[in-house]
């Protein structure tokens, strides 16, 4: 509910779209995330259990596009909706042909190394930071229900989610065991509760979303007030819209310096935002941590991803998910089966076009409350990264005493502060009234296309966070555990891809590998040297995908049960070895 519906209903009005335009663009959305998601854990990516989703990433230089004078001179909205449509999706397009080719060439590794937890921070968490204006802004059109989306997100998704946990890790540390526990209406509550911890952000939405509905039932606000249901005035929509909607792929591509640059500033933080998923998803569900050209496999499978965004008309590319992540923490479900079951879900969804159209009349307020849990929730996503750091102010200085070492707090704090204070909402380049490195015309009358590419890019605080962080990361002095890249980089580096059973099973193409030797060949310009071949000349295929399931077989065997119990006893033992 975030990226997938949020961004079109934001962005498409600010291209002079409608409202049923917007409703395509959500059912795009839908599917676009399916089949990357489909791409990443299939045939082409890492096969980690990764959704691809609508990056916030490619949100500002798609704004800078809607902005850029040329597209604002077009008087007729129709016409600019379409143009500027030409203008993203080309855009979109050139970014993900980028990303494919770094990729595939493995000319990202070197990049890689350059990227730590300390740059990611700042990424991610700026790109949240970068909106702070938006959210409540939006919560004001309506504040009865905004609040109220605010108020049962933050209940469902922190409160009704853990109480049960708490609940249960009591009884069982005091060994109280009731008849009471045993109770239908226990059985219930706890039904309810499992899903709304699995689904709390929907679940609050819906629930805000009936309560509007039941109050413009009432008449408790007057007609055309933005708290209404039915404000839109558009109360046809769903009657008009098809049952079955495709994506609309744009009529022709326009490919401009001042989309595409931007873009690809957006694609680095994509990426760099990718590396951080790959490892947190590698260690919570359990699979042996990449290597640099298994990470460059899975941005292969984005770069793809994104550029059938621009080949079918979707606003912004893709990235993985770190909500997907969270959610994975937060069950224990980290099965690549369900995400591709998901994923075909989605598509599934994407082509209903009654669904869309309900989901394009959400009421602003409660868009408004949504995006202040999503985008504070990436915001801890971006912060959760200091766990790989070392962020102790005192540290050895070789002869047995201390130092100060503030090295990664102050890179931190520096790169967020001053990219919210340069470009952020209220930042430097938000006051001016037009651009400081060109006129916005040429004395020809044409316009000023690099000075539209400077001011864009430093108009972005995510991209001058990134920027700062990058360049201060990489120039102070650091070792790379206070950095967090030895815990990346070094179990990896060794690893044996084609014969650990482990990696075979969890990133092993599940057909085709010997014809691309799954990719082997990109471990080389990490370990500068190819893997061992397998050993017995047989490329194995991975296992756990959705078509086993549907043969059962990709149930646990026994042997794998049997080896998941003497885990958990040998966990046990270390943790209280007199027991």
């Amino acid at each position: 509910m975030g990226g997938l519906v949020l961004l079109p209903l934001t962005v498409v009005p600010l291209m002079g779209g409608t409202l049923p335009q917007a409703a395509q663009l959500i059912g795009t959305t839908y599917v676009c995330t399916g089949l990357n998601t489909l791409l990443q854990t299939t045939v082409v990516g890492n096969r980690l259990p990764l959704f691809q989703v609508p990056s916030f990433s490619y949100l500002p230089p798609t704004l800078s596009i809607l902005a850029h004078p040329t597209l604002q001179a077009i008087a007729n909205p129709a016409q600019r909706f379409e143009q500027t449509m030409q203008v993203v999706s080309g855009s979109i397009l050139v970014a993900g042909m980028m990303q494919t080719f770094l990729a595939y060439t493995g000319l990202l590794v070197p990049l890689l190394k350059f990227i730590s937890p300390v740059t990611i921070t700042c990424i991610i968490s700026s790109i949240a930071l970068g909106y702070s204006h938006i959210a409540f802004a939006k919560v004001s059109s309506c504040f009865p229900m905004g609040l109220t989306m605010i108020f049962l997100g933050l209940m469902l998704s922190q409160g009704v989610a853990r109480c049960g946990h708490y609940r249960n890790k009591n009884n069982h540390n005091h060994h109280k065991t009731t008849a009471t526990a045993t109770t239908t209406t226990n059985k219930i509550l706890r039904k309810i509760q499992s899903v709304v911890s699995v689904l709390p952000l929907f679940t609050a939405m819906a629930g805000t979303w009936l309560l509007s509905a039941i109050f413009t039932a009432a008449n408790v606000w007057e007609p055309g007030n933005l708290c209404r249901t039915d404000a839109s005035q558009q109360n046809s929509l769903i009657q008009n819209m098809p049952f079955w909607q495709f994506p609309n792929p744009i009529h022709g591509f326009r490919f401009e310096a001042y989309g595409i640059i931007p873009m690809f500033g957006a694609l680095l933080a994509s990426m760099s935002e990718s590396v951080g998923d790959h490892y947190a998803c590698a260690r919570i569900s359990g699979a042996p941590p990449p290597t640099f050209g298994i990470i460059c496999r899975g941005l292969a499978a984005e770069g793809i991803g994104v550029m059938v965004d621009g080949l079918l008309g979707k606003i912004v590319g893709s990235t993985s998910s770190s909500g997907d992540i969270a959610i994975m923490a937060m069950t224990g479900v980290a099965s690549r089966a369900v995400v591709q079951m998901a994923a075909l879900i989605l598509i599934v969804v994407g082509t209903l076009g009654k669904v869309s159209a309900a989901l394009a009349l959400i009421p602003p307020g409660i868009v408004g409350g949504v995006f202040c849990i999503v985008l504070g929730s990436l915001v801890a996503v971006g912060l959760a990264n200091l766990q790989f750091l070392s962020l102790s102010t005192l540290s050895s200085d070789g002869n047995g005493g201390k130092q100060s070492n503030d090295r990664n707090l102050f890179v931190i704090g520096f790169a967020l502060f001053n990219g919210l204070s340069i470009a952020g909402p209220g930042g430097y380049f938000s006051t001016l009234d037009k651009n400081p490195f060109a006129n916005d015309d040429d004395d020809d009358g044409h316009v000023n296309t690099w000075g539209q590419i400077a001011f864009a890019l430093l108009s972005s605080p995510m991209v001058v966070a990134l920027m700062i962080a990058l360049f201060l990361d990489n120039t102070l002095p650091g070792t790379e555990k206070e950095r967090g890249l030895d815990t990346w980089s070094e179990a990896a580096l060794h690893a044996d891809i084609h014969n650990d059973p482990a990696y075979v099973k969890t990133y092993a193409l599940p057909f085709g590998a010997q014809l691309v030797g799954n990719f082997g060949y990109l471990e080389y310009f990490q370990r500068g040297a190819m893997p061992d071949p397998p050993a017995n000349g047989q490329w194995p295929a991975g296992r756990g995908d959705i078509w086993e399931c549907w043969t059962c077989t990709c149930w646990p065997s026994w042997t794998d049960r049997s080896t998941s119990q003497e885990r958990q006893i040998q966990q046990q033992q270390q943790v209280n070895p007199v027991e």
